[in-house]
């Protein structure tokens, strides 16, 4: 057992009920606390975001338009912020926010954060055998599609070098040559 999760067991119901109703409260304003602290890391995440967006898509006043690649990422974000903006009202009224509803929608901002690339951190090095035969087959794919393509290209050029010396050494022994071995010469 780790020291984070060894707290204490404490039978709730040997204890006083005034003290019990104040370790209640006391757990309820950590929850209501860490929900709030939540909250404020969201909106400051979508901020995030969105100066990041601004930066990639660019000013949309001069071009008049996104480009369609990121108009699902900026449709997205839009899709966030009105859901932020709804919880934010929820809490100008006085109401408390349904910490599920809040884990959905971190998790959704944490989920586009991923894909733009935006504080991606590697938790330290892995030995993933898998991933590095995939990388291995994958270079090794490579490998022989790039010697076949330079393979090929020296095979072209050996050749056309022939052909160029065959063409210049009957021009040489007095053949007329045709335009288009004139322009093959050139």
């Amino acid at each position: 057992m780790s020291p984070r999760t060894a707290v204490a067991n404490v039978k709730l119901a040997s204890v006083d009920p005034d003290l019990r109703m104040k370790i209640r409260e006391s757990s309820m304003n950590l929850d209501k606390v860490k929900d709030e602290i939540a909250f404020q890391l969201l909106n400051y995440e979508l901020e995030r975001i969105f100066v990041y967006l601004e930066g990639e898509v660019g000013n949309t006043s001069i071009q008049g338009y996104i480009p369609l690649q990121d108009r699902l990422t900026v449709a997205e974000f839009g899709l966030l912020e009105s859901q932020v903006d709804g919880l934010n009202k929820l809490l100008e009224d006085g109401e408390i926010i349904d910490s599920d509803v809040l884990a959905v929608v971190v998790e959704q901002v944490t989920d586009l954060k991923r894909r733009l690339g935006i504080d991606y951190y590697v938790q330290g090095l892995t030995y993933d055998s898998e991933a590095i035969k995939r990388w291995l087959n994958d270079l090794w794919i490579n490998v022989k599609k790039g010697a076949a393509f330079y393979g090929k290209g020296c095979v072209l050029l050996w050749s056309d070098i022939v052909f160029c010396l065959n063409l210049f050494g009957r021009a040489l022994q007095g053949y007329t040559l045709k335009p288009r071995e004139v322009r093959t010469l050139r």
